[in-house]
């Protein structure tokens, strides 16, 4: 190899090394901020156009070279045509012809013409050796501008055109991502611990540095008030409970669940209020945040006033997808989407006789075109509907997204004011990989927000995606502690997406996402949790 083609090839690998090294970063700059810087990219440009003109022609050459002395010159023979060796000649399917008679293609009709339309066609001039150059070109005249290198075949690229496909793109089928869930209102002296740096164990004071931020977000994180509707031997479902202070001012609200608990957040007060959705006066008692656990049992309502105290819940499930649909969800959507269509069909196969209605809600950023997507409520127990809302759930692409920071607060203010019925089962799964932005209104819409959930007896349950940072995980676990949902967090089991935020919760068992959604709809609306199981379980 002489030492221009050593040259040529070593500039071919620095340029690549180089492009590598550019893409590499720059893809991880897109993937946390989520924004694009050109140069880098540009220059990669230039480089791969660069390559794209010098790789061709090193490599001719060296063939060329390489084949000087085993293969003679081409010769014409009587009939115009490049002489070859018989094994090459018989071993393509045509041969260019060299006849100096033979008309020129027409761009009309030659499918690789810049005039032909053909958007795919791309022009390169490869490099020869001079005298090969002239060897080759004595042997023919006329229009043709055809060169053929001596030694190697000249092989007709004419392709023939390919009708598009009729199949439907690959779908991810379910049951492959992995996940974690989490219940705070379970494990609450460990939730407070998390904001105490004092405290012993791994995590503990992991959210102390956000206790600023805390009560700039949320200023009633560490004090709750739990409160269980009976009636007798029966947990009252769907009553509403109220948290006062001593004056009857309203400080805020929230349904009980299928187990008749609702979860009441204040900041520190020293007497409040409590009282329960009834026709009576008589039901509400007082209390203090130190004595934050109370049972109130309907009982003698029945008895005193004649009033019905059952459960005031509709053998109804709705439920609401709120997805982040920036780019840097682009790594996990597909599958996304694909466990969330088969938790859907699930859901209506395990509650016969129940109706089931969804909707979702896709969101992205400030400056972004279709900044939100919204499909209303569908009753899924039809095969049409689920057909209809599965279907238009499954055209949302990732794309978008200026900064980290993404529009929950607006997503879910929008989720508020939609058509939830009064007393049925409500959930929203909250997919997400980025905070709301930090702006002191944005601050004030997210967590009035969360709030009317917590007054509609709406439980979040927000889904951790890949990518997502500590602050995510503070605002989302924030979520689910607030309405009474169950925090979900995706795992790295699986392969699937980007590296996942590890919220190192103690003996949270990792499953298939997919049923362990299923898991959380079917508790929340009997009252009754299935045990998690293990994805790797036998």
């Amino acid at each position: 190899m002489t030492q221009k083609k050593r040259d040529k090839r070593q500039l071919l690998n620095d340029a690549l090394n180089e492009i590598d090294n550019d893409l590499i970063e720059e893809a991880a700059n897109i993937r946390k901020t989520k924004k694009v810087h050109w140069a880098p990219l540009a220059a990669a440009a230039v480089l791969l156009i660069t390559a794209a003109v010098v790789l061709p022609g090193a490599l001719t050459n060296q063939r060329s070279s390489a084949r000087e002395d085993a293969v003679p010159s081409a010769l014409s023979t009587e009939k115009g045509e490049a002489a070859l060796p018989e094994g090459e000649k018989n071993g393509h399917e045509s041969v260019a012809s060299l006849d100096p008679e033979a008309p020129a293609p027409s761009p009309a009709s030659d499918p690789k013409s810049p005039d032909s339309g053909d958007s795919d066609y791309i022009s390169a001039e490869l490099e020869m050796p001079e005298t090969d150059r002239k060897d080759t070109l004595a042997h023919f005249s006329g229009k043709s501008e055809s060169i053929v290198v001596p030694g190697e075949p000249f092989i007709d690229p004419v392709i023939e055109p390919v009708a598009p496909s009729e199949e439907q793109p690959d779908v991810p089928d379910p049951g492959q991502m992995t996940a974690g869930a989490w219940n705070d209102n379970d494990h609450f002296p460990l939730w407070r611990s998390l904001f105490q740096k004092a405290e012993q164990g791994a995590t503990a004071g992991k959210f102390a540095d956000f206790s600023e931020a805390s009560r700039s977000w949320f200023a009633q994180l560490l004090n709750r008030v739990t409160v269980t509707v009976v009636n007798g031997e029966e947990r009252v479902a769907g009553r509403r409970v109220w948290l006062t202070d001593t004056d009857g001012r309203g400080i805020t609200s929230a349904v009980t669940d299928a187990n008749g608990v609702a979860y009441l957040f204040c900041e520190k007060a020293d007497r409040y209020r409590i009282e329960v959705e009834s026709n009576s006066p008589e039901t509400h008692w007082t209390g203090s945040t130190d004595e934050n656990t109370f049972v109130y049992d309907l009982t003698h309502l029945q008895e005193w006033a004649g009033e019905d105290t059952a459960s005031l819940k509709d053998n109804v499930i709705e439920l609401m997808y709120v997805i982040d649909a920036t780019g840097s969800m682009g790594d996990e959507l597909s599958y996304v989407k694909s466990e969330l269509s088969d938790v859907v069909k699930k859901v209506v196969e395990a509650n016969p006789g129940v109706t089931v209605r969804v909707s979702f809600l896709t969101y992205r950023d400030d400056e972004d075109e279709e900044k939100f997507h919204y499909e209303d409520f569908t009753d899924v127990s039809d095969e049409a509907g689920m057909k209809a809302i599965l279907h238009e759930l499954s055209l949302q692409d990732a794309m978008g997204g200026g900064d980290y920071e993404e529009a929950v607060d607006e997503a879910l203010e929008i989720a508020m004011s939609k058509n939830w019925s009064a007393h049925s089962t409500k959930l929203i799964f909250h997919v997400l990989d980025a905070p709301a932005h930090d702006e002191e209104s944005k601050r004030v819409r997210y967590e009035n927000a969360v709030k009317a959930a917590a007054e509609k007896g709406i439980r979040l349950c927000p889904v951790l995606a890949s990518g997502s940072d500590q602050m995510t995980e503070y605002l989302a676990r924030s979520e689910a502690l607030l309405t009474g949902g169950t925090f979900v967090f995706v795992t790295d089991d699986s392969g699937i997406g980007f590296g996942h935020h590890d919220p190192q919760l103690p003996d949270a068992v990792h499953e298939h996402l997919n049923a362990l959604m299923v898991r959380l709809i079917n508790g929340y609306h009997t009252g009754t949790f299935a045990d998690p199981v293990a994805w790797n379980a036998e």
